[in-house]
Formats: C-alpha cells, structure tokens, sequence
C-alpha cells in the first residue's frame, strides 16, 4: 500500500473515530431559513464553508451592493432583520438558539447561549421573495460522543426451527427497538423544530398555541396548530408555517397526507403584494385574491 494511500485511509478512520460528519446544504436566496436536518448536541462542534452568490434584486435594479452577493454579505443596514451584523450575509442558528453571523467561514459550539438541535441557515434580509439563486454551505459537525452503528452479527443461523424461530424473534424485538427510538427522535427533533419555526415567526405571524405539539397522520411527522396557522414538521422536510387560503387549500387536498405531502418552504408573496406562493413536496400553491389558489403539481 502505498503512503498516500495510507493516509487517505487514516484520515477517513480519524473522522469516523472522532465523530466527524460533513454534509452539504444548498440554502435559497428566497427563503429567511432554511431547515438543514443537522443536530446539534451539547458538545458538539460546527463549521460552516459557504461559496457562490446570489441577486437580492431584480436584474432592472442598478444598485451594484445586490448583485453578486456572497455568504460574507453587504454593509449593514437598518432595515435588515439583525442591522448589526451585514446585510443580505449568511446566518445560522441552532435550535431555539440566538441568531449568528456565519458568513463564508464560521465555526459555532453547540450549547449554552448558543442552545441546541436543528441548524437552521438564513440570510440577513427582510424581503427574500425577489431573490434569486443560492449559496452552497459544507457543514461539519465534530462531535466526540457521537456512535456509528455497525452490525455486530454477521453469522449465519443455523438451519433448524429454533434457530430460526429466535432469528425472528430477536429481528422483531430489534426492529420494534429500532421503530420505538425512531418515534422518539422525532418527538425530540419535531418539537425543537416546530418551537424554532414558532419563535423566528411570532406570535403576531401565528397567534397562540391552541395544543400541544401531535402526531401526524403518517405517523412520522408532527404539527402544532396556532391561533392563525399551524406549522407542520417531518424529518425529511424540516418546519414550516400553513397559513390563510393557502392552508386552506392544502387541507382540501389532503394536508401531509395527500396529492402534496409536507411544505418545503415559507409562504412568500411578490413585491406587490397580489401573488402568495408556497412550495410543498409535490407541487406548489398560489394564491391570489382577484382569482384565488391555484395548485401546480410536479
């Protein structure tokens, strides 16, 4: 074996010894946060690489600081959700965590102030629904108390009855563990996500809780309902807020479990304030009030 060779083996056992996960996320100009499916633990480590760049404006806008815009962002502004750090830059909270500037380079520790759960990437505009284009973030987490499962039982049973009778009886107890821990993560993770979606929104935006966080029909997700919407979670998706006429026509066709499935993204509506527009798993709903919801599938 050769020594480079060597090395790129021993880097890939480093990473697997000490926990280490990178994965890639591509975050919309057009949306203030984007669900990225990463959990952080008390502990654990972030780094955060962004490249590439976006338009905060339409092409007819002259205005050189909205083309082109990198992760780093523009000179602050007053008008932008967070004014003290820079405007149309990338940011990034964990959990029901503060906001932080992220910007091409960052690296956070999960914990404390900085709080815990699903990292969560935005941009620092107050009005995304004419960007265009995207930022493409490398995230990786090091987290010294994280476990790779592997399968300790690669042995075959033998051929008789009672072999095979405990192979399946231990392969039940096995996947009912599995499923059991699985409903749980979700309860976790649903509910962190849904709490986070509830605060970067408002209670002006949802109104007050009317119940506890629940089950979805599929058994995977979960919801919350609210005064003036409900916001609906699953592992795949992240969370985002049904609201209006919008909401409305997504539980006329089924909600999570019909021809839709699950939001995909925050409700945005034009400049002009005629078109609502939100993005589901299969398809896309607008709306407007002269002629209504219209449904496009994928």
């Amino acid at each position: 074996m050769t020594s480079s060779r060597f090395g790129c083996l021993f880097g890939a056992f480093a990473a697997v010894a000490l926990g280490q996960q990178t994965t890639t996320i591509n975050v919309p100009a057009n949306q203030s946060w984007t669900n990225t499916g990463v959990y952080l633990y008390p502990g654990s480590t972030v780094q955060i690489d962004a490249r590439g760049v976006i338009e905060a404006v339409p092409p007819s806008d002259t205005r050189a600081n909205f083309h082109r815009v990198p992760p780093s962002g523009r000179p602050r502004l007053d008008n932008t959700p967070q004014p003290d750090m820079p405007a149309l830059g990338l940011l990034a909270r964990i959990g029901e965590g503060p906001v932080l500037e992220a910007g091409a380079h960052a690296e956070f520790r999960a914990g404390g102030r900085n709080g815990t759960g699903e990292l969560l990437l935005g941009i620092n505009d107050g009005y995304v629904a004419d960007n265009t284009g995207s930022w493409t973030v490398q995230v990786r987490v090091n987290d010294a108390n994280s476990n790779i499962s592997q399968s300790r039982n690669n042995s075959r049973f033998p051929n008789d009855s009672n072999s095979n009778e405990r192979y399946r009886n231990d392969r039940y107890r096995n996947d009912r563990s599995q499923a059991d821990q699985s409903s749980r993560s979700n309860d976790t993770y649903g509910a962190s996500g849904i709490n986070s979606k509830a605060q970067q929104l408002g209670r002006n935006v949802l109104g007050a809780p009317l119940g506890d966080v629940r089950t979805a029909a599929d058994g995977v997700g979960r919801y919350r309902e609210y005064g003036s919407g409900v916001i609906y979670w699953s592992p795949d998706t992240g969370a985002y807020a049904v609201l209006g006429p919008i909401r409305d026509e997504w539980v006329n066709r089924g909600a999570e479990s019909g021809e839709l499935g699950y939001p995909i993204s925050d409700e945005t509506q034009t400049r002009n304030g005629m078109n609502r527009t939100m993005r589901f798993q299969r398809g896309t709903i607008t709306w407007n009030e002269r002629t209504g919801a219209r449904v496009d599938r994928r």
